[in-house]
This record gives structure tokens, C-alpha cells and sequence, in this order.
């Protein structure tokens, strides 16, 4: 069992450096667009003003290095298949549980609904463990930076 899993998360790994191979290839066939930051705002909805400026600021910054990184090091703790920042940790669970595994029961309670005050909610002890755990609250990203993807980045 411990031989798939290991190999699962090799797999991963891979899938995940594909996935960055396919960004490099999306700006090679968009000759005018010179980095990642000017292909997200291409895609981007937002067109205009200072929703677009704090978002070109977000996009110019976002490390895919150290999401890669972290994915593959809450896959390696959780033992769950984690592909996107967003997706799956969302709901709060994810986190719980990695968390939990760094400190068995620093969570006592992990919602599984899927309604905003519980996935909130779950974030929200996730956080608290971490204050528990001595990680400063600075250094803690805030629930809307995860759960309306306002800085993924932090989440990272």
C-alpha cells in the first residue's frame, strides 16, 4: 500500500510539471503576451481599472514554484490528491486534517457541509491551529484571501 502511494505521488508530480509545461507552451503561442502575469490578465474578466491593476500586482507575483511545492507537500502529509490551492482546500477540510496530522486533535471538529459558515468555519480553526502551533498572524492568510481567492498567493 505504502509502495502505490508513494508511486501516486510521484505521478503527481508529474502531472503537475505537465501542467507548467502547458503554461510555457500557452505563452509561446501568444507571441505578444510576455509572461504569465500578461497571459492571466488576457484570460482575466477583469478589463479595466484598479480591480485589474491589484490584480495584474497579484499575478506578476504568484510563485506556481511554491504552489507546486506546497501541493505536493500537504499531498505527502495528508495522504489525499490535492490540484488546485483553490479547489481543494476551499472547504477548510483539507487543512483540518493536514493540521491534525502535524498535531493529533488540535482540530476537535471538522465540518463536512457545504455551506459557506461551515467551510468558513473550518478555515477559521485551521488558522487558530496555526496561532496555537506559534505561527505568527501575519504570517497567516486571511479566510477571504482562500475562500474568494483574493491573494492565493498568501494561501501559498
Amino acid at each position: 500500500k505504502t509502495e502505490q502511494a508513494k508511486h501516486r505521488l510521484k505521478e503527481r508530480k508529474q502531472e503537475r510539471l505537465a501542467r507548467g509545461r502547458k503554461k510555457e507552451l500557452m505563452l509561446e503561442q501568444h507571441p505578444s503576451v510576455r509572461s504569465e502575469a500578461e497571459l492571466q490578465r488576457s484570460l482575466s474578466p477583469i478589463r479595466y481599472g484598479m480591480d485589474l491593476e491589484t490584480q495584474l500586482r497579484k499575478d506578476e507575483t504568484y510563485d506556481y514554484t511554491a504552489e507546486n511545492a506546497a501541493l505536493d507537500w500537504i499531498e505527502e502529509v495528508t495522504g489525499e490528491e490535492v490540484d488546485s490551492i483553490y479547489l481543494h482546500l476551499k472547504s477548510g477540510r483539507t487543512l483540518c486534517k493536514l493540521v491534525n496530522k502535524l498535531q493529533k486533535g488540535i482540530v476537535n471538529k471538522i465540518n463536512r457541509g457545504k455551506n459557506n459558515v461551515l467551510e468558513r468555519e473550518n478555515i477559521s480553526n485551521f488558522r487558530l491551529a496555526c496561532k496555537s502551533l506559534g505561527v505568527k498572524d501575519h504570517d497567516i492568510f486571511d479566510v477571504n484571501d482562500l475562500y474568494k481567492q483574493e491573494n492565493l498567493g498568501a494561501v501559498v
